[in-house]
């Protein structure tokens, strides 16, 4: 996924991790919510990208049955095309393979280009769609 430093694993989400998560475009209080909950994921792990005290990339993998699922991908805005997030991926995919896990799944956006071409790099193809609820106009 990278040739740099892939990023520290921890077993809770601290402030910085919960700060980048909860960054530009999402519901601060669905997000605190989201934090809370993933707080409580048992032998979840979290990856972090860090400057100094400050997170600048995240993402959660959370482990069962022989898989790890990755979610909760988010980077710095101000730090979007810099590789930070290969990093994280690649931290975390470092620790489930250190736990003996080598089948893994996400979901991401369709139109996160970005993203899609991040995980496709790595190895993930598309195996279904979904949608999400949204208002009509």
């Amino acid at each position: 996924v990278t040739d740099r430093d892939p990023a520290e694993v921890a077993d809770r989400p601290d402030d910085a991790w919960a700060a980048v998560f909860l960054g530009e475009g999402f519901d601060p209080v669905d997000g605190a919510y989201r934090v809370k909950a993933l707080s409580r994921s048992p032998g979840a792990a979290y990856g972090a990208v860090r400057e100094g005290e400050a997170a600048l990339a995240v993402g959660a993998g959370a482990f069962g049955h022989g898989w790890v699922s990755f979610h909760g991908m988010r980077t710095d805005a101000a730090r979007r095309g810099e590789g930070l997030a290969g990093r994280v991926l690649a931290g975390l995919a470092g620790e489930a393979a250190a736990r003996g896990i080598d089948r893994a799944f996400l979901q991401v956006e369709e139109k996160n280009a970005a993203a899609r071409s991040l995980y496709a790099r790595a190895g993930f193809t598309p195996a279904w769609r979904y949608f999400y609820w949204s208002r009509t106009a």
